[in-house]
């Protein structure tokens, strides 16, 4: 019983120093892949869809709402920590003044997120859980990678250097992943028509937001 018990107290202190690593790990990877001069390699951990699944993923499989959220604030402050040292150590650059604002994102957004999404899936509520797994959806294709494509497939738009077919690609696939993270059947389907308006606007909102903001320019 005693052992029992010391392994489960172990459990949430492991999930959280394992998410230190990661976080720490990612936030190398991240910079070195926007220092590789590969386009969609960049592309991947500049915008926001890989950052959205792992969020998406610790809300659905870590055990515990508290310690899902604990491990979603460690993780992304270890991230912005890493990104931005390994930005002034290995490449030379200052740390920008908005580096702060991820910081502010990663103790608030991120974790608030987890919270609220690990509530909503494992009590297989269609609506709250479809809403939530929504909102990932929309920021994942906020970037209008998809878009952009499916405009220049159409012939409704020029495809050029900007046109991001690599990313678009990703976001589908995000995306994808996102919806399969429902835990019931009408998680899934709602999740995806909740999607489709939330969408429309996260591209205009979130666009709005990082210009406003410095974050893009």
């Amino acid at each position: 019983m005693a052992q029992s018990s010391l392994r489960v107290t172990r459990t949430p202190l492991v999930i959280v120093g394992l998410s230190l690593l990661v976080g720490g790990v990612l936030g190398f990877v991240a910079k070195a892949a926007d220092q590789s001069g590969v386009n969609w390699l960049a592309d991947v951990t500049t915008y926001p869809a890989l950052w959205v699944v792992v969020l998406v993923v610790l809300a659905r499989f870590v055990p515990g709402r508290v310690t899902a959220t604990v491990s979603a604030a460690v993780l992304f402050v270890a991230m912005c920590l890493s990104y931005y040292a390994t930005s002034e150590i290995v490449y030379g650059f200052p740390t920008p003044r908005f580096a702060m604002i991820w910081g502010v994102l990663a103790v608030t957004a991120c974790p608030l997120y987890v919270f609220i999404t690990s509530r909503a899936l494992r009590r297989a509520n269609p609506v709250l859980g479809a809403a939530a797994l929504a909102v990932a959806i929309a920021v994942t294709l906020s970037d209008e990678s998809v878009i952009q494509v499916w405009l220049s497939l159409r012939g409704l738009l020029e495809a050029s250097p900007a046109t991001r077919f690599g990313q678009a690609l990703f976001d589908v696939v995000c995306t994808v992943g996102v919806i399969a993270m429902g835990r019931t059947r009408w998680q899934r389907i709602l999740s995806l028509a909740f999607a489709i308006p939330l969408s429309v606007a996260a591209v205009f909102v979130i666009q709005d937001i990082a210009f406003a903001s410095g974050l893009i320019g």
